[in-house]
């Protein structure tokens, strides 16, 4: 399945700075999005989420963090959490990413899919070149925001405090039974993405209380990269 993402991409959305190593950054960020989302069937899995008798509700997207807002135009629940490190790049694809910049090229064509698939390990690790892995945190420095170093992060939010037009009661029951739900199906969908990728990968299950939202309470306006 290829993601539904728009090939008409404006990086104005995600940072003010027009510079070509900025512009390079985020073209290579949304090709290994797109790359990861396709290879996972991310999409399967985010319908069945939505589908769900537990009335799961996205998040809005003034809500969101800067990461899952990358991909809200594709999945409403699950998003690529990774940080990249585009300086661990190799030059020809540098050199590619450069040209498809100018080229205003934005699309995941089966050139650039056979590059990232040989090269996004080295992207996602802080320490790639280093034989030792640490331990690296994508939110709050907690052990259950915490992976290896070089797995692949996928980040998972919903509307939790979504009424559903259920009375306290109600919404108490539904809610514990969400968080059981979701215990036993993101550990399945972790086994299962680890078997895809031939990599370790971690599903953190985010709240309002462990992301920084995109727009900001203060000024009202977009948080950039």
């Amino acid at each position: 399945m290829n993601c539904k993402r728009n090939n008409e991409y404006d990086i104005k959305h995600f940072t003010e700075e027009t510079d070509v190593d900025m512009e390079k950054y985020l073209l290579y960020r949304k090709l290994f999005t797109e790359y990861i989302i396709n290879e996972l069937d991310l999409e399967k899995y985010d319908d069945v989420i939505n589908s769900s008798e537990l009335k799961f509700k996205p998040i809005c997207k003034d809500k969101m963090d800067i990461f899952q807002f990358f991909t809200c135009d594709i999945l409403r629940y699950f998003y690529i959490r990774n940080n990249i490190y585009i300086e661990n790049l190799d030059t020809n694809t540098e050199k590619s990413l450069e040209r498809r910049v100018k080229e205003k090229n934005y699309s995941l064509d089966g050139l650039i899919q056979s590059r990232i698939q040989k090269i996004y390990r080295r992207t996602i690790s802080k320490e790639y070149f280093k034989d030792k892995k640490d331990i690296c945190f994508f939110g709050p420095k907690t052990k259950e925001f915490s992976a290896i170093d070089g797995s692949i992060v996928i980040g998972f939010r919903y509307d939790e405090s979504n009424s559903n037009e259920m009375n306290i009661d109600e919404w108490n029951k539904n809610f514990e039974k969400q968080q059981l739900w979701l215990s036993d199906f993101l550990s399945k969908l972790e086994y299962e993405f680890e078997n895809i990728l031939h990599n370790p990968v971690k599903i953190i299950k985010y709240n309002e209380d462990s992301i920084i939202p995109r727009i900001s309470a203060t000024t009202n306006k977009d948080i950039k990269i």
